[in-house]
């Protein structure tokens, strides 16, 4: 679930991050922990240097505190993040390059943080196949192509296919319902298992972690956008067996004219329940790049779910309640 968060309310950041007045942010010296892994393998930190620049932390000069000291609510712009932690930096390494997903990317190892967040624990993590494939189990790396969905990947592939209308794209140049799910298994089949696959999309780099204290609300940043997949779309297109040349060339000139922006995955397990993923096709423009021509984070992603309040409050509500039924119990 994504929902849109007030900005007038005060947060609290990770473990290293104290409840604050608006607009400010207290550092303590407790630390975050993690990331897990090897740094420079499994993990990158990249920092922000004004005015736009993020450079990459080799030396762990700058702690995961600051680097995730950014977005919503007042005065921390989703729009203007302090840096990110990149998460299995080595998804892209070939040795998950496997067909199907089903390889070495099944298992691999999750890179991640885990910290406080108003005295709840979250743990901040990538991906495996696992998560994609057997989420919430049996396992099954396949798609029927009708819109039913029963994994991540399943459920992922159909919202980015909602979200971005290409059934409406496909129908309006005429191709015909039978068709179209054809499309549907073909093209989730080149996502999963084409360049990297899903592994490409399964190492977040997270910008920013925080709640709002009044509304209870936690947003995780994600920065950068998958302009791979637009790419990889188009080129099945051109190639589609399914399609006449009419129909190529109206769906590919509609797709080629949209914006479409994808964030990465980040899995979350907060307060002891079940790990949660998040993902996104809206963002926001960051216009930051890297100090590596290759990459460039000029978009973030600001993805939220419902979070609690710290322990201390319940507690406090929980005495507010007890003092109103004493008070109606007066009153009869």
């Amino acid at each position: 679930m994504f929902f849109h968060i007030r900005r007038t309310a005060v947060c609290a950041v990770l473990a290293s991050m104290s409840v604050v007045q608006a607009g400010t942010v207290s550092l303590t010296s407790a630390p975050i922990s993690g990331p897990t892994g090897i740094a420079g393998t499994d993990s990158f930190l990249y920092r922000f240097d004004a005015p736009n620049t993020l450079t990459q932390i080799l030396d762990g000069s700058v702690p995961l505190s600051t680097i995730l000291l950014g977005g919503p609510p007042t005065g921390l712009d989703p729009a203007a993040p302090k840096g990110n932690v990149e998460l299995f930096a080595n998804s892209e390494n070939n040795s998950f390059d496997d067909p199907s997903s089903i390889g070495a990317f099944r298992n691999a190892a999750r890179t991640s943080f885990s910290g406080s967040l108003q005295g709840v624990p979250i743990t901040v993590s990538s991906l495996n196949g696992n998560d994609w494939f057997n989420t919430p189990g049996p396992f099954d790396n396949t798609y029927a192509g009708s819109g039913t969905s029963s994994t991540l990947a399943q459920k992922w592939f159909n919202d980015f296919f909602v979200f971005y209308n290409f059934d409406g794209v496909l129908t309006s140049a005429g191709v015909s319902a039978g068709t179209i799910v054809t499309e549907r298994q073909t093209i989730f089949a080149l996502l999963r298992d084409q360049q990297h696959g899903l592994a490409r999309i399964s190492d977040p780099n997270v910008s920013y972690v925080n709640q709002d204290d009044v509304t209870n609300v936690v947003s995780i940043g994600l920065a950068g956008t998958q302009a791979y997949l637009k790419n990889n779309v188009l080129a099945y297109i051109a190639s589609s067996p399914n399609l006449t040349n009419t129909q190529k060339a109206q769906v590919g000139a509609t797709v080629n004219a949209m914006t479409i922006d994808a964030s990465e995955l980040v899995r979350i397990e907060y307060n002891g329940a079940a790990p949660q993923f998040l993902y996104g096709f809206t963002a926001a423009s960051t216009s930051l790049s890297t100090t590596d021509p290759t990459e460039s984070y000029s978009q973030n992603f600001n993805l939220t779910f419902q979070g609690v309040p710290e322990p201390a409050s319940l507690g406090l509500m929980a005495m507010g309640a007890l003092g109103l039924i004493r008070r109606s119990r007066r009153d009869r």
